[in-house]
């Protein structure tokens, strides 16, 4: 094996520029260059740019693919990306830099992940609660997030903006308004003494309760967060698939509620979804083929 030291990133580039010299589409070309890219930025942030190639472990790889998972579940932005990464190693490999391609350990690990085949996920009642000691242990933040999510069910875009003063004094109403519309949730008594127990109530009226600043909670470091976590989690063995929705949270509470009593009208106040057949379509996307059969038992 070739030794490489200061010039690794260098030969990724060398190799790159090769790549996108072939007989490739631009949207491939383009597509190649951007994952490339990422990858390189990734390998500077851990100081890999200074070692050699092979220094490049499975668990590097696994830590930049997590950027990747889809917020839909689907996987299919994972795949893409790792595709294209793959691509990389094999030249690696084909150049002399590498002895074996280690994404192919990836791609053997990645068989024991089962991803969401429907459009919505959820966890049962016990795993919710595994959840939510993991992250109350390791990240203050997502833990209020998941909490917020699960028991008042509103959207995450909402909930990244939600400010001290959105509440009252005791923290037990929550008031949002959103595209000119005014709502106001009742505080579960559960989820008010969460609320206390993070020390809600002592930050400034008008900080966003995550940033404890004027800016929101970014989107872009919410999701990537999310991704981590999940891999974490899964590695723990919490959960038994990553690629979940970030609002698995809210969809976990409601699929508790309408398995107990079929209640469409129920789901559509809790949501405030505008009309029953957007709260069925809801529904069928949450529970697949059981929708029907909850249908059923309560009739």
């Amino acid at each position: 094996m070739k030794k490489l030291n200061k010039d690794s990133v260098i030969i990724i580039y060398s190799e790159l520029s090769e790549l996108l010299s072939e007989n490739l589409s631009d949207d491939h070309k383009r597509d190649l260059k951007q994952c490339i890219d990422k990858f390189l930025v990734f390998l500077i942030s851990k100081s890999l740019y200074n070692k050699s190639i092979s220094d490049i472990k499975l668990v590097h790889i696994e830590e930049f693919l997590t950027d990747f998972y889809s917020n839909g579940g689907k996987g299919k932005y994972y795949y893409n990306n790792y595709k294209r990464l793959n691509i990389l190693f094999n030249i690696l490999v084909k150049k002399g830099h590498l002895k074996n391609n280690i994404l192919s350990e990836l791609e053997i690990d990645r068989k024991e992940i089962e991803y969401t085949s429907s459009n919505k996920s959820y966890f049962d009642n016990k795993t919710i609660q595994k959840i939510f000691e993991y992250l109350k242990l390791n990240d203050d933040s997502f833990y209020l997030f998941a909490v917020l999510n699960h028991y008042i069910m509103i959207k995450s875009s909402i909930i990244r903006k939600i400010k001290r003063n959105n509440f009252n004094e005791n923290l037990s109403t929550l008031t949002i308004h959103d595209n000119g519309l005014i709502f106001s949730y009742e505080i579960p008594n559960t989820l008010n003494k969460l609320l206390k127990e993070l020390n809600i109530n002592e930050i400034p009226s008008d900080l966003n309760i995550f940033t404890k600043s004027n800016e929101d909670y970014s989107q872009s470091t919410f999701f990537k967060k999310w991704n981590k976590l999940q891999l974490q989690m899964f590695n723990e063995n919490i959960i038994k698939k990553v690629g979940n929705e970030v609002e698995v949270f809210a969809n976990s509470m409601i699929y508790e509620i309408y398995s107990k009593n079929g209640d469409v009208y129920q789901i559509q106040r809790l949501l405030n979804r505008s009309t029953t057949y957007k709260t069925k379509e809801y529904l069928k996307k949450l529970f697949g083929d059981e929708f029907d059969k909850v249908i059923k038992r309560r009739n």
